[in-house]
């Protein structure tokens, strides 16, 4: 299990890294939604360096979705591992990842 944390890439766009999976995503939840609440819900991830993630990631994700709507904005995704597009077509939640 590699812990999944946060890291700034560029301007206005972090890093998401490690393992977004059942026994890792509640302790990276705070810090991911502190950092959509603060860019005003115009946030930007890109996630090419996860390893393992199932469908508490895909949770994630979508309730990042969420709070950037609730604050008048959007989340973006990069990079998106094959095994969470896969997570999103068997969940018919695929649209909302095709931008």
């Amino acid at each position: 299990m590699t812990k999944p944390q946060l890291k700034p890439l560029e301007q206005d766009v972090w890093g998401v890294s490690g393992d977004l999976t059942f026994a890792t995503v509640a302790e990276l939840l705070p810090d991911f939604s502190a950092r959509i609440q603060a860019s005003g819900g115009r946030s930007r991830f890109d996630l090419g360096e996860v390893t393992r993630a199932d469908s508490a990631g895909l949770a994630l994700l979508l309730e990042g979705m969420a709070l950037a709507r609730e604050a008048g904005g959007e989340v973006e995704y990069r990079n998106l591992p094959e095994s969470l597009r896969d997570l999103a077509r068997i969940s018919n939640v695929a649209p909302f990842f095709d931008a």
